[in-house]
């Protein structure tokens, strides 16, 4: 996952640096915050992991390091957080037996029902209608073997 992102960062960050005045080395120290941003998100996603963080981590303010996020990934470093919490509670419901709540926990949103409501506005679903899902297609599967 963190290839195939950092593949997206350069991509991403080579278009963005068209139309800006940056030099080489601007870029380059662009590039690698925002790399090491995603490495620290990805590290600490199910804690609470705040902008300050983040940006600490990548060495750029705050607000700098949240704008271009923005602009190089196309979502917050929030979006991103929550889109990670998701897949992996995705994973979760798919391939194990824990309960939402645990899963809610260990991926890090602060209460089963918040959980629930992004989790529901996301997929479409709750939590546990998408492991219903996921167990269905699982048994269609195993079938046409």
């Amino acid at each position: 996952l963190l290839a195939t992102l950092a593949s997206l960062v350069v991509m991403l960050d080579q278009e963005h640096n068209r139309d800006t005045k940056l030099d080489a080395g601007a870029r380059k120290r662009t590039r690698d915050s925002i790399r090491a941003g995603i490495a620290y998100i990805e590290e600490h996603y199910r804690e609470k992991c705040t902008l300050n963080q983040i940006a600490e981590h990548a060495e750029r303010s705050p607000i700098y390091f949240h704008d271009v996020f923005q602009d190089v990934m196309g979502m917050t470093p929030y979006e991103y957080i929550a889109q990670l919490r998701l897949e992996e509670a995705k994973r979760l419901l798919s391939l194990s037996d824990m309960d939402p709540c645990d899963i809610a926990e260990y991926c890090g949103f602060c209460s089963q029902s918040y959980f629930n409501f992004v989790f529901k506005k996301a997929m479409g679903m709750t939590p546990l209608n998408y492991r219903r899902g996921a167990a269905a297609r699982f048994l269609d599967a195993e079938n046409e073997k």
